[in-house]
């Protein structure tokens, strides 16, 4: 028996514990199926009460005389405002090429599809001579998102546990690279409807940065196991996997050729995953994650109007926020200078939009003879943050100063975040991408399981913003920001 044959089973032993206690299961493709007609009609019920509602609340606050319109006429109104919604969201979801960060990429879903809906409701309430229905539509509008966003919540759960009992779900063993293996472990285990539940990853690499791969990294409801060796039919037989994940992109075709026979003696379906970090080839999206893991292609994205209102929106929105935050700035300042010697604000060089330099501004919240430049904390319990300066970062308070350097535009509210001249330094090719778009105070990064790494660690998550950047998905991030801060993570 081959070494790498030995070590795996020892390794995958508690999955394989677990995956031999097997309940009557249906295949993954029809419980995809089922679950795509389910959230549908869920989408056409939850918009069309969204309407309905909406009817029923401006009647009542205004009176049948400023609402007259009957019942029958609000159903139908309702029922073609549930139709568009559905309609529209699942169109969404079918043309959407990106699957990172699913539930910040259905909240932007959800955003598009709720404006989008009302817009043709108006036009044609319009066109019916229903003009007593446009106020309602906007009602409708802030309402649609809230119950949707509920209901894809509630439709979570119920996959979970329908999961959870065997249904629906495929074992996926990935080999390759460790950085992607981790990246696309990470993604499988946090889309939950997709019903590929990773297992383990396999890589050959012996390198001490994959040495120190743990399951730390991941993001998962259950603990995903690295092992280093050569992939055989019996690793693949001992995890008992369905699905063969290659994330090495650069795989001679005698190893490629070596992989899919090792799978199909145990009859296990082998999907490679493509290379989806080059900006300069025009890839509009990625992934389709069945038979293979794609890029799409297309014609550049014009962002000008985007830039525009994203702009306009960031000098609002930092004004808003340094006016109405004032007092809570003055309380941090003060606690900081209570707790440590040193000034309130930490000012430091970053590199901003195509490489320019620029002063970052954060509250300290570390002591003042830390190193101007070094690499940040990845920890709460790194010596060198003071004890106010813990509270401040478990927060996110010390990030607040940075609205000043939206207001002054050499940050947004949403981008990659800036890196200091020294790591910018080591960039290679694929990393000085980052720098195409103006840096942000929040970003995909921030909401990652790869947060606890180093950002240039991680440059999968700022690759793919700058690939699907829109007013929509700024908007998600900036809610899912919201509430990520708010549970203090």
């Amino acid at each position: 028996m081959a070494a790498s044959d030995s070590v795996a089973p020892k390794l995958f032993a508690g999955s394989r514990t677990a995956a031999n206690v097997r309940r009557p299961t249906i295949s993954r493709e029809k419980f995809q199926r089922i679950l795509g007609i389910a959230e549908t009609f869920a989408d056409l019920v939850t918009c069309g009460l969204s309407m309905f509602f909406a009817c029923l609340s401006v009647r009542g606050i205004l009176g049948e005389d400023a609402f007259p319109q009957s019942l029958r006429t609000v159903a139908a109104v309702s029922i073609g405002f549930g139709m568009a919604g559905a309609f529209l969201m699942r169109y969404d979801s079918l043309h959407s090429g990106s699957r990172t960060f699913p539930r910040i990429r259905e909240t932007e879903r959800i955003l598009r599809a709720s404006m989008l809906a009302s817009a043709l409701a108006i036009l044609s309430c319009l066109s019916l001579n229903l003009s007593s229905f446009a106020g309602t539509i906007l009602a409708a509008c802030a309402i649609t998102p809230i119950l949707l966003i509920s209901e894809k919540l509630i439709l979570l759960l119920l996959v979970r546990v329908v999961h959870a009992s065997g249904y629906g779900v495929e074992r996926v063993l990935i080999y390759g690279e460790a950085q992607a293996g981790q990246h696309l472990a990470s993604v499988l285990s946090d889309s939950p409807r997709l019903g590929l539940r990773p297992v383990g990853i396999i890589t050959n690499a012996m390198t001490p940065e994959h040495d120190r791969a743990s399951n730390a990294t991941f993001h998962c409801n259950c603990s995903v196991p690295v092992a280093h060796a050569q992939l055989t039919a019996a690793i693949l037989k001992a995890c008992q996997a369905n699905v063969l994940i290659v994330t090495d992109s650069a795989m001679s075709s005698e190893d490629a050729v070596a992989t899919k026979q090792a799978a199909e003696q145990v009859d296990v379906r082998v999907v490679f995953l493509c290379d989806a970090s080059d900006l300069d080839s025009r890839r509009i999206g990625s992934i389709k994650i069945d038979d293979f893991i794609l890029t799409r292609t297309g014609g550049a994205r014009k962002q000008l109007t985007y830039s525009v209102v994203k702009r306009g929106i960031d000098i609002l929105v930092s004004s808003l926020l340094l006016i109405l935050l004032a007092p809570l700035f003055i309380l941090c300042a003060i606690l900081i200078c209570l707790d440590s010697p040193g000034p309130a604000f930490f000012v430091q060089k970053r590199v901003g939009h195509n490489g320019k330099l620029f002063n970052i501004y954060k509250f300290r919240s570390m002591h003042v003879d830390t190193a101007k430049y070094d690499f940040s904390p990845v920890s709460s319990h790194d010596r060198r943050i003071t004890g106010v300066g813990r509270i401040l970062r478990h927060t996110s308070l010390d990030e607040l100063p940075q609205l000043i350097n939206v207001l002054l535009g050499s940050m947004s509210l949403v981008g990659p975040r800036p890196e200091m001249p020294f790591i910018v330094e080591r960039y290679n090719a694929t990393h000085r991408k980052r720098l195409l778009v103006t840096p942000g105070i929040t970003g995909l990064w921030q909401l990652s399981a790869g947060r606890s790494r180093q950002i240039h660690e991680n440059i999968q998550y700022d690759l793919d913003y700058i690939r699907n950047r829109s007013f929509f998905l700024d908007i998600s991030i900036l809610i899912h920001t919201l509430f990520f801060a708010m549970r203090g993570v």
